[in-house]
């Protein structure tokens, strides 16, 4: 991850980075969009959408990301 980063910050630039990897979201993003079947169901500043969801399946992705860094945090 860290070209991808430094390459950003050289260039400032703006990518539209499309993953299903919770890891680039926390990394990557200071926006994040959740879409499903084509519909947009959230878009915003990353720790807002993730912190504030207004749907059930960004909840679900919010919640396995927070138990991941609970289990990172613990060991």
């Amino acid at each position: 991850m860290g070209m991808i980063d430094k390459f950003l910050k050289m260039h400032n630039t703006t990518v539209l980075h499309i993953t299903h990897n919770q890891d680039d979201v926390w990394y990557l993003a200071n926006k994040v969009a959740f879409i499903k079947q084509g519909e947009l169901l959230q878009f915003g500043q990353t720790n807002e959408v993730l912190s504030k969801p207004r749907y059930e399946y960004v909840t679900r992705f919010s919640r396995r990301e927070i138990i991941g860094l609970e289990s990172m945090i613990k060991t």
